[in-house]
C-alpha cells in the first residue's frame, strides 16, 4: 500500500512539475508574439503621409503635406505604397481593409500592444478625411 501511495505521490508531483514548466513555456511564447506584432504594426506607421500627429518612428517625418493644393483639397494624408512616394487608392484600401480586420480578430493582443486604440483612430479619421474630400469634390 504505500508502495502504491509513493507511485501516485511521484507521479502528482511530476504531473505539476511539468505543467508548471508549460505555463512558464506559453507565457515566453505570448511574450516573443507580442513583440512580434508589436514591431509587424510599425509596419503601417511607416507608409503614413501627411502630417504625423503620433509619430512613433524617431526618423520619419512629415511627408507630402501639400498635395492636392493646387485645387483646394487636403489629400496630404493616407499611406504610400510599397516604401515609394506614390499613393494609391487600391492599396490603402487593402491596407485599411487588413488593419480593421486584423483589429477585429485580434483586438485583445493588440491592446497588448497598445495599438489597437491607436490604429481605430487612424483609421477613422482617414475615413472622415476621405468623406470630407469626397462631398467637396462632387
Amino acid at each position: 500500500m504505500a508502495l502504491v501511495l509513493a507511485a501516485v505521490l511521484i507521479s502528482f508531483r511530476k504531473y505539476f512539475h511539468r505543467s508548471n514548466s508549460l505555463e512558464a513555456d506559453a507565457h515566453q511564447v505570448v511574450d516573443k508574439y507580442t513583440n512580434a506584432l508589436s514591431i509587424a504594426m510599425q509596419f503601417f506607421d511607416v507608409q503614413k503621409s501627411g502630417k504625423l500627429m503620433y509619430n512613433k518612428i524617431a526618423w520619419r517625418g512629415d511627408s507630402a503635406t501639400g498635395d492636392g493644393s493646387e485645387v483646394n483639397l487636403d489629400l496630404s494624408r493616407g499611406m504610400h505604397d510599397a516604401g515609394d512616394h506614390v499613393k494609391f487608392g487600391f492599396p490603402m484600401a487593402f491596407t485599411a481593409t487588413v488593419l480593421s480586420w486584423s483589429i477585429s480578430e485580434y483586438g485583445n493582443h493588440m491592446n497588448m500592444v497598445n495599438g489597437k486604440s491607436y490604429n481605430i483612430n487612424y483609421i477613422a479619421l482617414r475615413r472622415s478625411d476621405q468623406r470630407s474630400s469626397s462631398r467637396r469634390l462632387t
